[in-house]
Parts: structure tokens; sequence; C-alpha cells
């Protein structure tokens, strides 16, 4: 980020007001996310530099391509939600697990029944 001024320069074409982000810029915000996370930056870093909060950019550094280039704001997901009582250690240690190896733990989840299903119909 250009050290002269808060809202960029011509050096610094990434710096872009908040508010009523296009769905070109959005894309643009999260490549460029992935792509600094990729060269070490650190989210806070990225978010300061994008104009993002700390957390869409853990998001978007989280995505892959194709959901990096889809608008999907305001929509909603496509899931139910669900409460699991789980080990609370077991739980915390895999939380670390994911967020160590940039993963998502919900789509973990997912990945987990739907191997299970797959096994037990390959098994007849």
């Amino acid at each position: 980020m250009c050290k002269t001024s808060k809202r960029g320069c011509q050096a610094c074409p990434v710096i872009i007001h908040r508010k009523r982000t296009n769905k070109k810029l959005l894309i643009f915000k999260r490549k460029k996310a992935k792509e600094l996370h990729e060269k070490g930056r650190s989210n806070r870093e990225i978010a300061r530099q994008l104009l993002a909060s700390k957390n869409s950019v853990g998001k978007w550094v989280q995505m892959n391509e194709g959901e990096i280039s889809s608008d999907n704001r305001g929509r909603e997901m496509p899931g139910k939600s669900v409460t699991l009582k789980v080990d609370s250690a077991a739980y915390d240690e895999y939380r670390k697990f994911c967020k160590k190896k940039g993963l998502i733990v919900s789509r973990q989840f997912e990945i987990m029944m739907e191997e299970q299903i797959e096994r037990v119909q390959e098994n007849g």
C-alpha cells in the first residue's frame, strides 16, 4: 500500500472503497488475497491492503478457483445447520488441525459423511 495516501495511488490499484463492491472488484480482491497469502502475507496485512475484514480474507484464502470467480453474496448456502455433541478436546484439536491446513471444518464433516456413504454403498 502506498505510504503517502490512505486511498492509494496509481502504483497501488488494489485500494478500493468498502461500500458497494461490484462483482469484478470482489473477484479481484479474492484473487489478490489468495496470491498475497501464498506469498506468506498474514490475513491482517492482506485485509489492510485490500480494505477488507480479516474474516473476509480468511474465507477468501480458503476458496477454490470456482468459488473465487462466483459472486455468491446474499445467497443462502444450500445446506442444513446441525448441532453435534462431540468430545470437546477432540473437536478443539481437529479445529486447530483444519486451521493449520487451511480447511473448513464443516466441509471436512461433509467429506467424511460422503466417504462413509460411498463405502457402505460399495459394500452392498
